[in-house]
């Protein structure tokens, strides 16, 4: 595998950790728990920009997350919260 696969992967799972938390964060009125997310957000922002400016170092586009992939984590989530909305498990 090589370095650009590598920073494709890690891309595309911080595009996904983001889009995850931005939902979740709509979903909640625990205060503590949004601090929380909005911090790991951060984080996942900070690793975005890392990967981002190694993408530009060699004049690549880091690539897209397949649709397909982003609709299977939309509805896991939106699933997963009409089921059981507490945050019990986030910590």
């Amino acid at each position: 595998m090589d370095d650009l696969t590598i920073l494709n992967e890690v891309h595309k799972g911080v595009c996904m950790g983001k889009d995850s938390i931005a939902m979740l964060s709509e979903k909640t009125t625990d205060d503590k728990f949004k601090d929380e997310l909005t911090y790991q957000y951060n984080r996942y922002e900070e690793t975005e920009k890392r990967v981002n400016r190694q993408f530009e170092k060699v004049g690549k586009i880091p690539d897209d997350t397949p649709m397909g992939e982003k609709v299977m984590g939309w509805t896991g989530i939106h699933f997963n919260t009409m089921k059981d909305k507490s945050n019990s498990r986030a910590f």
